[in-house]
């Protein structure tokens, strides 16, 4: 990551890779509760995945 005055330059595919992590590492701390759960029920879904 770059910041040149207000302008941030990001490396997309590092930045994609660091918020996948976190969302498995959310998935996870959240498996044991029911409730959380069944509110994923109602999350958007995505079928397609691409390997980095």
């Amino acid at each position: 990551m770059n910041q040149v005055g207000s302008v941030l330059q990001l490396q997309i595919n590092e930045f994609a890779k660091d918020v996948i992590a976190g969302i498995q590492s959310w998935l996870y701390d959240i498996s044991a509760d029911e409730q959380k759960q069944s509110e994923l029920a109602g999350l958007m879904k995505v079928y397609d995945s691409y390997s980095f």
